[in-house]
């Protein structure tokens, strides 16, 4: 049984842990470069995907920082699962190691707060809102 498929949110996955830039991200419906189409998830709804099916998944990414690679943890999963088994999986911010996934990669209880040094809640907020303010001004420019 596969723990990833070969999809847009492995390749998400693997840029949220590793820290990596994802600098595009296009499917073709066969196996011709001529057909790739840049990523959306709305495209589901026109793609039949089942074990019958052959698609072409093209993703480019940039690593940020010299890190050894790290193993993601597949999103939907990664709320399910204990602390005690996310520790095991460290992911990359900013070129630093981390080994609280959920805290960093997920939104962030109140209760969960006090048990963070401020600066650590710093960096994590502001990381958060400049990803916000980027994808704004990428969506301003596809719009006009």
């Amino acid at each position: 049984m596969d723990f990833f498929n070969y999809q847009p949110n492995l390749f998400d996955a693997l840029a949220r842990y590793n820290s990596y830039q994802t600098l595009g991200t296009w499917v073709g419906p066969d196996w011709s470069l001529s057909s790739l189409v840049p990523w959306e998830p709305r495209l589901l709804d026109f793609l039949t995907l089942s074990a019958k099916t052959t698609h072409l998944l093209v993703v480019l990414q940039k690593k940020l920082h010299d890190t050894e690679f790290c193993v993601p943890i597949q999103g939907v999963y990664e709320p399910m699962l204990p602390e005690s088994a996310t520790d095991r999986y460290p992911l990359v911010v900013d070129g630093q190691y981390y080994r609280r996934a959920q805290q960093v990669s997920k939104e962030i209880g109140y209760s969960k707060l006090d048990e963070m040094p401020a600066v650590y809640i710093a960096k994590y907020l502001s990381g958060r809102i400049v990803r916000r303010l980027k994808r704004s001004i990428g969506q301003g420019r596809n719009a006009g």
